[in-house]
């Protein structure tokens, strides 16, 4: 018997001890005049299990009595516990059931203990475990203390709290894939949609394990940003241009031409290069590379309140810790 089980049978014993120390005697009462509880956390019965209860209290009746709560203005007796006795009774024949009347505290705490009581007979499957846990939620309960009074970890109160929020084509294996691994594929579902939609549509009919699920997310590789691009910086080289000594012709005139020694070359003269475009040298991704300026930026100077258009091959970098 798992941990869970084995608190749940304690804490279902307390409370029927509870229960039978304060109620004034177990009632014989009508079956027609005890109804389910709509808030039961469990909805589906297994029928073969509930044919072989009936024939137990064909041969032997109910050994334990149900819990019921008092009458309400109808005159009917809401199930608290055993459910599955009373619906096992009348597929036995029996007209009558053994009861006692009880009060609970709230709603909430009622809903815990027919959880408990579900857990330790039969187990809730997973959907009627998310709806419970969902409504006590609702009643302001953290998953903390949910989880302290089912005796079970927070992370599995967890599992059943993210099922609402899961894609549908995860919640419709809810009662058929384990709860785990359904909450695993919804993580990575969030960085991986495609790739767990594919990995649930070839495993649907097959199912999965934990474990297998589990390697499918190791393998998955977080999608990667896209890389800079750097790209060479082309500087332009200038045009030689003629002297006016040179355009007229005049040989004795293209000497005296105030020429550098260094620009002179085949009687032609080197015009002053334009200002160059500033190059900024950058790190991208380990790589180095230039910065590629436009023709024009904008300048907010010092003082100003609007800033300024001026051409690249203006703008002077400077070191501003110098």
């Amino acid at each position: 018997m798992s941990s869970f089980r084995e608190r749940a049978a304690q804490i279902s014993g307390v409370l029927h001890a509870r229960v039978a120390e304060t109620a004034a005697a177990v009632q014989e009462l009508a079956l027609d005049d005890v109804i389910p509880d709509p808030e039961n956390p469990r909805r589906d019965f297994d029928e073969e299990e509930l044919a072989g209860l009936a024939k137990s209290i064909g041969r032997r009746g109910v050994l334990q009595p149900i819990t019921v709560r008092p009458a309400n203005e109808d005159g009917k007796f809401v199930i608290r516990f055993g459910e599955r006795r009373w619906r096992a009774s009348k597929i036995a024949g029996k007209r009558t059931i053994r009861a006692i009347v009880s009060e609970t505290a709230s709603e909430a705490d009622n809903l815990v203990e027919q959880v408990i009581e579900n857990e330790q007979r039969a187990d809730l499957r997973t959907s009627e475990m998310v709806e419970a846990v969902q409504r006590l939620l609702k009643e302001g309960w953290s998953k903390k203390a949910i989880a302290e009074e089912l005796s079970c970890k927070p992370a599995e109160i967890t599992q059943f709290a993210a099922a609402p929020d899961m894609a549908g084509y995860l919640r419709d294996l809810i009662d058929v894939w384990p709860r785990r691994a359904l909450y695993d594929l919804h993580i990575a579902s969030r960085k991986h949609s495609e790739a767990v939609q594919r990995f649930v549509a070839s495993r649907r009919e097959q199912g999965v394990t934990t474990a297998a699920v589990a390697n499918f997310v190791r393998g998955l590789k977080d999608p990667q940003p896209p890389k800079a691009v750097v790209r060479p910086v082309e500087t332009p080289v200038p045009k030689p241009v003629e002297t006016a000594s040179e355009a007229r012709g005049d040989p004795d005139q293209a000497v005296s031409d105030p020429v550098p020694a260094s620009g002179r070359g085949k009687g032609r003269a080197v015009a002053p290069a334009a200002p160059a475009v500033p190059i900024v040298t950058v790190t991208v991704g380990g790589r180095n590379g230039r910065l590629i300026l436009p023709d024009t930026v904008s300048v907010l100077f010092e003082g100003a309140d609007e800033p300024v258009t001026v051409s690249a091959s203006e703008v002077r970098l400077f070191d501003a810790a110098t």
